[in-house]
C-alpha cells in the first residue's frame, strides 16, 4: 500500500501508475480534483475499478492535513508501506539575484 503526494501531477501519476502495474494499493493525494478525476476514469480505471487506487485531495503544506489524511487511508485501505512525496510546491519569501544563485555550490 502506497501513499503518493502530487500524485495526478506528472511524475506522481507515472509513480502511481508504476505502484499499481506492480499489483500495489494506491492512495494518491493532490489538490487538482479534476486531473485526478481524468485519470481515475482512464488511466487507472481498472484499478479504480477493482478498489486498488483512490484520490484525497488536500492541501499536504498544512500539517494538520497530513495527520488527517494518512487517518482517512489507514481506515480506507489499511497498513502503509511506502510514502512518496511526488508534491510540488515552492513558497520563497525571498528572491535571490541570479548571480547569486549561479554561485551556490552543490556537493559532489
Amino acid at each position: 500500500m502506497a501513499i503518493v503526494t502530487g500524485g495526478a501531477g506528472g511524475i506522481g501519476s507515472a509513480v502511481v501508475a508504476r505502484f499499481l502495474n506492480d499489483g500495489a494499493q494506491v492512495a494518491f493525494i493532490d489538490l487538482n480534483g479534476s486531473r485526478a478525476a481524468e485519470l481515475l476514469a482512464n488511466d487507472f480505471a481498472a484499478a479504480a475499478e477493482a478498489g486498488r487506487v483512490r484520490h484525497y485531495s488536500t492541501d499536504v503544506s498544512r500539517r494538520q492535513n497530513c495527520f488527517d489524511v494518512v487517518d482517512k487511508v489507514v481506515r480506507d485501505f489499511g497498513k502503509v508501506n511506502f510514502l512518496i512525496n511526488a508534491v510540488a510546491y515552492f513558497k520563497c519569501a525571498v528572491s535571490l539575484p541570479l548571480p547569486v544563485l549561479s554561485d551556490i555550490r552543490m556537493c559532489k
